[in-house]
């Protein structure tokens, strides 16, 4: 990356936005961490502690559809008019490519985002990584080890690609530092 680039990270106080500010640090790359007016700040000081990580705060809606249509697509616009050379949007799920639309809100969704990017004119790249792992842990768990049950949407038997957070925000980082070409979509998985 060149010397006065960076990389803009939406959701700074979030799991996943923390885990990928802090893959890029150890990169060398900088960071504008891009938080809501009034974050927390016990959560944001350990970010902004980072080397070459500044925050920013941005007004950004609530909602899922807000945020990932109207919030997102604010964040696209920005980017395609400053002439960023690649957009990350915040997919981060399982690959819906590969679904029926109409069968999953969230991933229709995504896929209607995925309409403003190809209408934009920009690079982009999908990190699609499946379940996060860390679902199968406290305080989140899918996984109920006292009543020996667990927890799953559709059919028991559907097979599910897993990933870390850590693992994510990794590839993520390695995409937004790669000065080539990317996939437009990247496919992940933890060993």
């Amino acid at each position: 990356m060149s010397q006065n680039s960076f990389v803009a990270v939406a959701g700074a106080t979030g799991g996943m936005g923390r885990l990928v500010i802090q893959e890029l640090s150890k990169r060398h790359v900088a960071v504008k961490a891009l938080v809501r007016p009034g974050s927390n700040r016990q959560k944001l000081a350990p970010i902004a502690q980072l080397e070459g990580v500044s925050i920013v705060e941005v007004d950004m809606a609530d909602g899922l559809a807000d945020v990932l249509l109207k919030t997102q697509g604010n964040l696209l616009q920005a980017a395609v008019a400053a002439k960023v050379p690649r957009f990350i949007p915040s997919d981060f799920s399982l690959d819906f490519t590969k679904t029926q639309p109409g069968s999953n809100r969230n991933l229709d969704l995504h896929r209607e985002f995925h309409k403003q990017l190809d209408q934009s004119g920009i690079a982009w790249t999908s990190v699609l990584n499946g379940a996060f792992m860390d679902m199968m842990a406290p305080p989140v768990s899918l996984v109920d080890r006292q009543k020996r049950k667990i927890d799953y949407v559709g059919n028991a038997d559907q097979k599910v690609d897993w990933t870390t957070m850590a693992d994510a925000a990794a590839f993520t980082a390695a995409v937004a530092a790669d000065t080539n070409p990317t996939p437009r979509i990247l496919r992940v998985a933890s060993d």
